[in-house]
């Protein structure tokens, strides 16, 4: 039996105006690891992802 996984990921976001946007985002927030699966990667990448927790800022501006 394979353990759950949950993840949770934030996004902030604020307008700056109507031409500029700037955000941030953190996914898997509480830096959740996946559940060993006996294969061999020794996770399921169809229901988990092994990628650590991942900060992006993002900024747009809009001509």
């Amino acid at each position: 039996e394979v353990r759950n996984y949950d993840t949770f990921d934030l996004l902030i976001g604020y307008d700056f105006g109507e031409r500029f946007n700037l955000s941030f985002d953190v996914r898997n927030l509480f830096d959740e690891k996946p559940p060993f699966v006996d294969t061999a990667g020794g996770y399921d990448p169809q229901s988990a992802n092994p990628i650590p927790r991942v900060f992006a800022l993002t900024g747009s501006v809009k001509f």
